[in-house]
């Protein structure tokens, strides 16, 4: 089994919500999973090559699909 590179970072969004983000290299690309901010049990998911393009998709899906 391979190590897993993972690290959970607060994401502040709007300067109002801190939303959750979990982050894992994965051979050469990045895997982001955002957790709602109100409702635990939800998340989202997300993967790109570029770390930060992952963590704001994320971000963006469980605020597109929570939200509006």
């Amino acid at each position: 089994m391979l190590a897993q590179h993972t690290e959970t970072l607060a994401y502040n969004y709007n300067d109002m919500l801190t939303i959750w983000v979990k982050v894992t290299k994965k051979n050469k690309s990045f895997a982001a999973v955002a957790q709602h901010p109100i409702r635990r049990n939800q998340y989202a998911r997300a993967s790109h090559s570029n770390k930060e393009k992952a963590i704001d998709e994320a971000v963006r899906k469980i605020v597109t699909k929570n939200f509006v």
